[in-house]
């Protein structure tokens, strides 16, 4: 049951809503001041507060101010009652210009944005405990790819004369291999954080994506697998509000799988431009190779094109194979 606290110094008006609540399955606690509603607050957090902005004595705001300087309370939503016109006073606030309600009000307005916050709440919690776990999971394989890099570099100090040419190769391939996962790894991490900045800003940033930028990452791909020549790069500069982590990640992730399933010698494009009103990016394949092998292996339920899938539906696009083409797409 989620808990409300109710702070509002008019006694009947507070009787009142701690009825409708009730009714509507909440939990509530009472105060009717800001200097006593501090003290029921401090263990367990609510789930909202809702207060009236001009009590007597510690008002809304310095309410607000205390309350979110407690790290159990800072992501606590806020709907502040009052008979003002919000715009005259907004700007002392913290919370956002939804989180209001203008008396008097209607009981079902009320609980629609009660109802409207609580869900909020509910999906920005998810987005950060999905980042936190994405921390947890960059953080223990940046451990684990480093201990390798020290245990290694620690052996060949020690003895660096034992060891042959080939076992030399074979160690400081390792050492290569480990750098990139933990370079991937950071780059997961980034690409996280970037897609909860997005689903929490309500005006998306705009970002440009440039062929130089795209070229120089794709080249060091296609320079590990010794296919420059078959590599096609078919991209123009683009303004666009989908995070560049994330997009410069999926045609990482589709360019390395699209060599893993090829021949030297079989092209590969990739590309990012407007299709009918729509921006597209992803690979191609010309000769209808590795396409069929994808399909065939059900590779959208697989690693990493599940996460490509489930980020795009989040982001509000799609990720699907059509023809000779595996792409994003979303509307331009």
């Amino acid at each position: 049951m989620e808990k409300i606290l109710v702070i509002e110094n008019d006694n009947i008006l507070r009787a009142n809503l701690k009825e409708l609540l009730e009714c509507n399955n909440y939990s509530v606690i009472e105060a009717d001041k800001g200097e006593t509603a501090l003290r029921k607050i401090k263990n367990p957090s609510p789930d909202l507060v809702i207060y009236n902005l001009f009590l007597p004595g510690m008002d809304g705001v310095k309410i607000q101010k205390n309350f979110l300087q407690s790290e159990d309370n800072c992501q606590t939503p806020f709907l502040f009652l009052s008979t003002i016109n919000p715009n005259e006073f907004s700007h002392h606030l913290n919370s956002k210009v939804e989180s209001l309600l203008i008396k008097p009000f209607e009981d079902k307005d009320l609980l629609e944005r009660i109802n409207s916050i609580l869900e909020r709440k509910k999906i920005f919690s998810k987005e950060i405990e999905h980042s936190q776990n994405a921390t947890m999971s960059a953080n223990d394989e940046i451990k684990e790819n480093l201990n390798k890099i020290i245990s290694i570099t620690d052996s060949l100090t020690l003895k660096y004369d034992e060891y042959t040419k080939e076992e030399l190769v074979g160690l400081l391939s390792t050492i290569k291999f480990s750098g990139i996962k933990i370079k991937e790894s950071i780059n997961d991490y980034f690409m996280s954080s970037d897609i909860e900045c997005y689903n929490n800003c309500r005006t998306k940033n705009s970002f440009t994506i440039r062929y130089e930028r795209v070229e120089e990452f794709l080249l060091e791909i296609s320079n590990n697998y010794g296919r420059n020549k078959d590599l096609n790069i078919n991209i123009a500069d683009k303004t666009s509000v989908i995070p560049l982590s994330f997009f410069e990640f999926t045609l990482k992730e589709l360019t390395k799988t699209a060599f893993r399933f090829t021949k030297r010698g079989t092209p590969v494009e990739v590309f990012a431009k407007t299709l009918r009103g729509k921006f597209c990016f992803g690979i191609k394949d010309p000769k209808d190779i590795f396409i069929e092998k994808l399909s065939q292996n059900n590779f959208l339920e697989m690693q990493p094109f599940s996460k490509i899938k489930e980020v795009t539906r989040n982001l509000g696009g799609e990720f699907f194979l059509k023809g000779n083409k595996i792409y994003c797409a979303f509307k331009d």
